[in-house]
């Protein structure tokens, strides 16, 4: 087995035991280029088990199943002026020390990534998607409740109820924003 064939089945292993790797982190273990990295992902990705979303490798145990076949990346390109309006709309009515409740989606996302960046808020998102553009706000502070995660849709599912329990002197608006 040659050097890049030992490395690719090296990278399948490690996303397969730890559910998702980065390009970034990759590149750092093995002592290579991204490039070098992205080259080798022809052949990581022959395993259908294996999706690469935005820079991340994922493992996905069971394709085929009957999880929705949703896709948040596809899902974007849809209506997209209608999603605009809709993010603006909901942009528009936040004030200072909210806390909101962002779920899943195209349209939720567009929202995320225009929240304007002095505007503190408290945020419980679902959703790797809605959770990478909030952390690009630092005046925001996140909270992902975790779970299973489901590729196709990038959201996190738990059981667990989660509590927002408001601190002393904390405004009282409380939005959920739907997808």
């Amino acid at each position: 087995m040659g050097v890049r064939e030992d490395r690719v089945s090296k990278i399948q292993r490690i996303i397969k035991n730890s559910g998702s790797v980065t390009i970034k982190d990759l590149a750092e273990k093995f002592s290579v280029s991204k490039m070098t990295i992205r080259r080798d992902l022809d052949q990581v990705l022959d395993n259908p088990k294996i999706q690469l979303i935005r820079g991340m490798l994922i493992f996905n145990s069971a394709p085929g199943s009957k999880e929705s076949k949703y896709s948040v990346i596809s899902a974007s390109t849809l209506n997209r002026s209608v999603k605009e309006k809709i993010a603006l709309k909901a942009r528009s009515m936040l004030e200072p020390e909210d806390t909101i409740i962002i779920d899943a989606g195209s349209t939720t996302e567009m929202l995320a990534r225009i929240i304007p960046k002095y505007l503190q808020l408290d945020i419980l998102c679902f959703s790797l998607n809605i959770f990478n553009e909030i952390l690009k706000n630092k005046n925001c502070n996140i909270t992902l409740p975790g779970g299973k995660y489901h590729p196709s849709s990038m959201v996190f599912q738990s059981r667990e109820g989660i509590d927002l329990l408001k601190k002393p002197g904390q405004k009282k608006r409380l939005f959920l924003l739907l997808e």
